[in-house]
């Protein structure tokens, strides 16, 4: 008897292994001719792929941030995109599912836009993910308006920073470092409440009842907020216009032929630049004589041969240039004023335009009505 059952467990198993081949055989990648191969692998035959992967590289830069945690910010942003996202990826997916399969068989690799599409996905789902298991069940249309109501009696509060001591004692970076840091937590209480604003329309849709009123009511409490900043920041450049008087502007002295040119392609350069295109650029001031040259051989190790060192010529000019701008959220009456750097490879025939925008140690204040 024992005999039989064993010879019925063989016979289920082979039945059992003979059904899951059959199942892969449907499920696997179909063999193809060489002519439908050619014809999947033809980048012709996708005229939207190019604009498709602009889309999710936009989409990475959204939902992709290595390294960091979630934030208000960053969380409102991917709330008032994620529909977006996910209708993209989806409509991404179909178009090219095909063609990913192919090339993964052909090339023994991951197609560049089938990565691409993996990772945005699944940042997509941790961020929704995220989004459910910190979510507390209460109803912003309650909450929120007294989250405003707090930020703005917190901002009234700040308008006494102007009367103590040790803001007396600073000069004006320093006032304006400080007032920034105080109202750091006005800035984030309106955050808060626009982050659960955001996430209400994502959840509950746009035409979810007393949606409209709590808008409204955002809307009026930033105003009144924004006008005690402006209040605030008037007041510490009044009470450092004696010290700001002294600032002026360099003098233009670059002569270089190639001056006009320089200045427009630095100019285009700042309006692309992740950082800096948010300000508005008042004005290029060449106030260096002429170029600075570096040259020499900088040497390395080889990464899997220590004992084997090489070296690379470089021959490079240098020329330093003053930014002055205004950023959003600053006083009218200020302007930042930086150097920055075009930098011109002179063996490769290459310029370049370095900028560092998010380094507000590096900034001088001006007066606007000084810049001319």
């Amino acid at each position: 008897m024992k005999h039989i059952l064993n010879k019925g467990k063989i016979a289920a198993t082979i039945v059992l292994l003979l059904a899951s081949t059959f199942s892969y055989a449907q499920t696997s990648t179909p063999a193809y001719t060489d002519a439908q191969i050619n014809k999947i692998m033809d980048k012709s035959s996708y005229p939207n792929y190019d604009k498709d992967k602009t889309d999710m590289e936009k989409i990475k830069t959204i939902f992709y941030h290595p390294g960091n945690s979630y934030n208000y910010k960053t969380s409102i942003e991917k709330l008032e995109n994620i529909k977006w996202a996910k209708s993209k990826i989806d409509s991404v997916s179909k178009a090219y599912s095909e063609y990913w399969k192919v090339y993964k068989d052909q090339m023994k690799k991951r197609e560049e836009c089938d990565y691409l599409y993996e990772l945005v996905k699944t940042q997509i789902k941790e961020f929704e993910d995220y989004i459910k298991n910190t979510d507390n069940g209460a109803n912003p249309v309650f909450t929120v308006p007294k989250q405003l109501d707090d930020a703005l009696e917190l901002a009234k509060s700040k308008q006494d920073i102007v009367n103590s001591e040790r803001y007396k004692s600073l000069k004006f970076s320093e006032k304006r470092n400080y007032v920034k840091s105080e109202w750091y937590r006005v800035d984030d209480e309106v955050l808060g409440a626009d982050y659960q604003i955001a996430k209400l329309k994502y959840t509950k849709g746009e035409n979810y009842e007393g949606l409209g009123a709590l808008i409204k009511k955002r809307e009026e409490a930033v105003s009144s907020i924004n006008a005690l900043k402006s209040e605030l920041d008037s007041k510490v450049v009044e009470a450092s216009m004696a010290e700001l008087e002294n600032i002026k502007m360099p003098a233009e002295v670059y002569a270089g032929a190639d001056k006009a040119t320089l200045k427009k392609n630095l100019t285009e350069y700042w309006a692309k630049d992740i950082e800096c295109k948010e300000y508005k650029l008042l004005k290029v001031i060449f106030n260096h004589a002429g170029w600075e040259r570096k040259q020499g051989t900088q040497y390395q190790r080889n990464s899997s041969d220590h004992n084997q060192i090489t070296g690379t010529d470089y021959n490079y000019s240098f020329l330093e240039v003053t930014v002055i701008f205004q950023r959003p959220g600053d006083a009218a009456e200020i302007a930042n004023m930086f150097e920055a750097e075009v930098s011109k490879d002179n063996i490769n025939k290459t310029v370049e335009y370095g900028f560092i925008c998010s380094d507000e140690r590096s900034f001088k204040q001006i007066l606007t009505k000084n810049v001319k």
